[in-house]
């Protein structure tokens, strides 16, 4: 007998030992290799960004033909986007003084018919605004910006109007910097992208329903753009209303309710006969009424407060642009 038929296990397990060892150095070697490849392949693609990164692309007339289609067709929706910007504002309009405060007047007279048929209420003397001009005249070189803004308080108001049953409470417009207001250079602006905003500031009492109209009319007018800034609403009725309706009160309906029936009244019974009084019981505690409940959603009235701004639009001055601090315009 030899020595591997008499130590079986030893020689098992020797074989097992080998046959792992040999199965991880494969194992081991593969990896290696894989690695190898990728940091080879790394450092290729890091030579390759490295060359394109330092080198300048040739001027070939294929790209060149292919930059100047892509300039012209930025370009054109460029132009068509500030036609577009152009079509929803008020046109200007050369007006002297005295013309302007005809005009002012007469606009005046119109609104205030308008709103008195459409049942708007607005504030005492209101003049949309424009208070001071009423007995004096603008300068010379302030009617054509108050000529416009006037067209453009005139579509606000017919916003109004269009929503009808509003009580304006408060109207206020932020002077022009034409007419010297010392707050006027934050409200209105002709930078250098050309953009102008005139701020106006409405208060007005009215059901949620006619501020939800308001606002759609002044979001899609399609002559003027408006920017709502903010929007403050708040609920005329500071108190929630009772959950049980004191006994005998009549149900508040909406408007669009049928009429209920009358409730017939029950015929009369015969008085029972007398009984012995039975011995005092404590008083049971109150139920709550349980009759129709009020309606109250889209009846109650509301105070709303709106911020916005009119948008106008004009070419920027020639040479008003500077270029970033730290960079140069391309020569």
């Amino acid at each position: 007998m030899n020595w591997v038929s008499e130590n079986k296990f030893l020689t098992g397990f020797g074989a097992v030992m080998l046959a792992g060892v040999g199965t991880l150095g494969y194992f081991t070697y593969s990896a290696m290799d894989k690695s190898d490849t990728a940091t080879a392949e790394y450092k290729a693609a890091t030579a390759q960004l490295k060359k394109l990164n330092e080198t300048k692309p040739g001027l070939m007339t294929a790209n060149l033909k292919e930059l100047i289609a892509q300039k012209t067709e930025l370009a054109d929706k460029i132009t068509k986007f500030k036609k577009e910007l152009k079509d929803r504002v008020l046109p200007t309009e050369t007006i002297t003084k005295v013309a302007f405060q005809n005009l002012l007047k007469e606009t005046v007279g119109m609104l205030a018919t308008k709103a008195a048929a459409a049942n708007v209420e607005r504030p005492k003397d209101f003049y949309l605004g424009f208070d001071r001009y009423q007995s004096q005249p603008p300068d010379d070189k302030a009617t054509t910006a108050l000529a416009q803004e006037l067209r453009a308080i005139e579509a606000v108001m017919n916003v109004l109007i269009k929503t009808g049953n509003i009580d304006l409470q408060e109207f206020q417009r932020e002077p022009l910097p034409e007419e010297g207001g010392a707050k006027a250079g934050k409200q209105r602006s002709s930078g250098a992208h050309g953009i102008e905003r005139n701020t106006l500031r409405l208060k007005f009492a009215s059901k949620d329903d006619a501020l939800r109209g308001v606002l759609t009319g002044l979001a899609n007018h399609k002559q003027q753009l408006f920017v709502i800034r903010t929007v403050a609403v708040q609920n005329k009725a500071t108190e929630s209303p009772p959950r049980t309706a004191p006994a005998g009160a009549a149900p508040i309906l909406p408007p669009d309710a049928p009429t209920p029936a009358p409730t017939p009244t029950p015929a009369p019974t015969p008085a029972p006969a007398p009984t012995p009084a039975p011995a005092p019981a404590p008083a049971p505690a109150p139920v709550p009424h349980d009759g129709p409940l009020s309606y109250i959603f889209g009846t109650e009235k509301i105070t709303s407060t709106i911020e916005l701004e009119i948008l106008n639009f004009s070419e920027p001055k020639a040479g008003s642009e500077k270029p970033e601090k730290g960079k140069s315009k391309d020569k």
